[in-house]
This record gives structure tokens, C-alpha cells and sequence, in this order.
């Protein structure tokens, strides 16, 4: 990871919306990054998917796009 952000001077990751999905939980992220002698700001939106087991994060998955993500996830459990 730190390889990939070695160009930017300047980066946050910001959760915007979570999904309880039982065991997993999906995140819709803003990513914002500022590249190295530059004023200039990307944002990228983006989903996680995260396998949680006994409150611990166990695993996680990125997605392009946050609809992929809970897609993957499948649909929630109407008891939860």
C-alpha cells in the first residue's frame, strides 16, 4: 500500500455509508488524494467489504465501485 501512495503528498480515506450484512459489513468509501507539487485533488468512490468473525476484522475486499461490494455481499438478512 505504501508503494501505491508514494506519488501523493496528501491522502484520506473517508467511510460514508455502512451496510450490515451479518458477518459482513459494506463500506462505501471517499478517497481523496493529492498528488506531490500539485494543488490538484483526486477522489475516487469505492467499496469495502469486510468479513468480521468475533468483532475482529477477519478479511477485506475492495471493489471499484461500491454497488459491486454489495453485490458480493448479497442481500441482507431480514432478520438483522
Amino acid at each position: 500500500m505504501q508503494e501505491l501512495l508514494t506519488p501523493f503528498e496528501a491522502w484520506t480515506i473517508d467511510p460514508e455509508e455502512f451496510f450490515d450484512r451479518g458477518e459482513q459489513v459494506v463500506v462505501s468509501v471517499k478517497t481523496r488524494l493529492r498528488p506531490k507539487d500539485s494543488s490538484a485533488e483526486l477522489e475516487i468512490r469505492n467499496g469495502h467489504l469486510w468479513t468480521m468473525r468475533d468483532g475482529k476484522a477477519e478479511r477485506l475486499e475492495l471493489f471499484p465501485e461500491p454497488e459491486k461490494a454489495l453485490e458480493a455481499a448479497g442481500p441482507r438478512n431480514p432478520a438483522g
